[in-house]
């Protein structure tokens, strides 16, 4: 069963990519020092206070360097660093260099990718839609997220935000409806392969058109 917080918290995510974001992720601490550009934030990123309050400050004061940061260890081997370089750039990348953020459709880890996932559907990269409708069998929560934060709500507020589309999946969840739910899935599945290859970004609207 879904709470109230959870519906409040996943409508808020369905705004902007950044929104998106922003709305996923443990809060940052109040009044962060910022971090100098060019320390390496992400290399070093290791999940603990002080890593979160620098990452989150270079995000907020420097955002070209972030990305710069993170196009570096986009494929490090080091899971930690892989997440902290897709969380950046999930917060700080725009049309212009999502390109970065596109490899981690490919992340070896389905958390990344629908991480990835959720901040480029709301930039006009459809590539992310059938990433966000593999996330959508998964009940693992998404990494970083607090509360933790299941992909497939993440995947169906992203996709019902963008496209207007909504096959039920929430609803199949919430009664424990386990058949239901795959058949919401695979209603995803068919409408991806009946329109995906038509759909177009609507800047002005937000949303893809048919």
């Amino acid at each position: 069963m879904i709470s109230a917080g959870w519906r409040v918290g996943s409508a808020a995510v369905a705004l902007t990519a950044a929104t998106l974001a922003c709305s996923l992720f443990r809060p940052a601490a109040a009044s962060p020092t910022p971090a100098p550009t060019l320390v390496p934030v992400i290399s070093t990123f290791d999940g603990s206070e002080e890593a979160w309050r620098s990452l989150d400050a270079a995000v907020s004061d420097a955002p070209a360097g972030i990305i710069d940061q993170a196009r570096a260890h986009i494929g490090d081997p080091d899971d930690q660093v892989r997440f902290a370089a897709v969380y950046a750039l999930s917060l700080a990348v725009g049309p212009e260099d999502m390109d970065v953020l596109l490899q981690a459709l490919e992340d070896p880890q389905s958390g990344l990718r629908t991480i990835a996932a959720g901040a480029l559907i709301g930039l006009g990269a459809k590539e992310s839609i059938p990433v966000l409708i593999d996330a959508l069998r998964s009940e693992e929560a998404v990494p970083g997220s607090h509360p933790p934060l299941p992909q497939w709500l993440l995947a169906e507020t992203a996709l019902v935000a963008y496209t207007g589309q909504d096959f039920g999946v929430g609803s199949a969840v919430q009664a424990g409806d386990a058949s239901g739910q795959q058949a919401a899935v695979e209603a995803w599945s068919d409408w991806w392969q009946e329109y995906g290859a038509a759909l177009k970004w609507d800047l002005a609207a937000e949303r893809y058109q048919e």
